[in-house]
């Protein structure tokens, strides 16, 4: 196999497309039955979809982590949290992302979209000269909005500098939030800031700016595309309002849909899509029931966005590559978001080295074969501040609380909307998965080859405790 370094190694195209609180009833090619959602629809009939798809998180900056960097969030206890906008970058300098291994396989690499990993080195960050971010973890384009977009500054960021009028600034005052016991810094504006994103604008520039990426090109390239919708604040362009029948939401939904169709068009436009693996996901679960229309997001599953429960973390998968996968095939075998990165490896038929992507499973048989069966072992899932974790071994899934030592224990097959808990009638199955997701936590790495630091349980949650010091103590001066 070729190593990690060898140049321009012939390979697809490579388009990753993240929807933002998308939920797995959400699309219509996932049963939702209120509205067509036609391009993620007609993606599905010409590729495979995935029904036991995992984000590794119930939020979107741990996931965005895991996808980026292929290694779980969960390895440390800052990375499990969502970020604010005084956060400083969280891939560290030598740290191998997806977008720099994929560069050094000879692709061209760019990101369009919500970003939301932090920006630069300093505590807090500077707004007006953000430092270190895309394009210095290996990306050679990036059009990103930094945050979420219900975030300030409301300002885009184009290879690491704002898309500002000359001489526009933002005065802020840093302030810290608690998020469940967990100290994060934000800029709040002093005086009024001008909104050069407006929200329901943010849809079309970001697919402008993608498909230019795409329509650029002359040897392979991967884009990642996280798109905003549907994040709240729910701001869709005005050409989908109205049109789903369920409100903003649905509407919402319709614009993402949208999104994914003008970028298959672009590949059929430039006569690429016969060998460009084209996925589209979400970050993380959907919303809660909206009553009023009828209209579950997560269903079929017990739980929202944040949650342990299925849906919190059981996401839409959909992947398209015309030249290998089969069409409208669909797969049950469990994947995670983390995995994309050992995936684009297995593709590229590089070797991962033993640093990088520390939890990454390829599922690119799943891609290619009917039949084909994961070559993960289990799947672990959880919440923002790591109040629980989840796994998933088999049939079983357990929902863990590593602080409290709790548990609760389902049957995922015979109850997959997770209504009888049974720890109590299968004492041994709970004390192995427990046993389990401890030493995965302690581990450092699950992927075969792969070696990362180990810390304890115990090591994990006192990073919580020496963060939340040090910014009341270092940084009161500033904060």
């Amino acid at each position: 196999m070729a190593s990690a370094g060898a140049q321009n190694i012939p390979g697809p195209n490579i388009v990753l497309i993240v929807a933002d609180d998308l939920g797995y009833n959400d699309l219509s090619s996932y049963g939702q039955s209120r509205f067509l959602t036609p391009h993620t629809n007609r993606l599905s009939k010409e590729g495979v979809r995935f029904t036991a798809a995992y984000s590794p998180s119930a939020v979107c900056s741990p996931t965005r982590y895991a996808i980026m960097t292929g290694t779980d969030p969960f390895r440390s206890y800052h990375h499990s949290h969502v970020l604010f906008n005084g956060e400083p970058l969280v891939i560290k300098k030598d740290q191998m992302t997806i977008a720099s291994f994929l560069k050094k396989c000879g692709y061209v690499t760019g990101i369009v979209g919500k970003w939301h990993l932090g920006l630069g080195d300093a505590m807090p960050r500077d707004i007006n000269e953000p430092g270190r971010g895309p394009n210095d973890v290996g990306f050679d384009y990036s059009y990103i909005v930094p945050d979420g977009h219900n975030m300030y500054p409301r300002y885009y960021i184009e290879n690491g500098k704002p898309v500002v009028e000359p001489g526009i600034t933002f005065d802020s005052e840093a302030v810290m939030l608690d998020r469940v016991g967990y100290k994060l810094v934000q800029h709040r504006p002093k005086g009024e800031w001008p909104n050069l994103r407006p929200d329901s604008t943010i849809g079309r520039r970001l697919v402008d700016k993608a498909v230019e990426f795409i329509e650029t090109q002359k040897k392979p390239f991967f884009l990642y595309l996280p798109a905003c919708a549907i994040h709240f604040p729910l701001a869709p362009d005005k050409e989908f309002v109205g049109r789903s029948g369920i409100g903003k939401h649905g509407d919402f939904v319709l614009e993402f849909d949208w999104l994914v169709g003008e970028v298959m068009q672009a590949l059929d436009r430039n006569k690429i899509a016969g060998n460009t693996l084209l996925i589209v996901t979400s970050d993380n679960g959907g919303y809660g029931p909206l009553v009023s229309f009828d209209h579950n997001p997560a269903f079929p599953w017990r739980g929202k966005k944040g949650d342990a429960w299925e849906g919190g973390t059981r996401v839409p998968f959909i992947a398209r590559w015309p030249n290998h996968i089969a069409r409208g095939r669909i797969s049950h075998e469990r994947i995670s978001l983390v995995d994309c990165f050992a995936t684009m490896a297995a593709i590229t038929g590089s070797t991962l080295p033993r640093d990088a992507a520390l939890d990454s499973f390829s599922f690119l048989q799943l891609l290619l074969h009917a039949g084909a069966q994961s070559d993960r072992p289990y799947l672990v899932t959880g919440t923002r501040g790591m109040k629980q974790m989840a796994i998933r071994e088999g049939k079983w899934k357990l929902i863990f609380e590593p602080e409290t030592d709790k548990a609760q224990l389902y049957d995922i097959v015979t109850d997959p909307e997770e209504n009888n808990e049974v720890s109590g009638s299968n004492p041994q199955m709970t004390m192995y998965l427990k046993s389990t997701i401890k030493n995965y936590l302690e581990s450092g790495s699950s992927r075969p080859g792969a070696a990362g630091a180990t810390k304890s349980v115990k090591e994990l949650f006192r990073e919580r405790e020496a963060r939340n010091q040090f910014i009341s103590d270092e940084l009161k001066h500033q904060i």
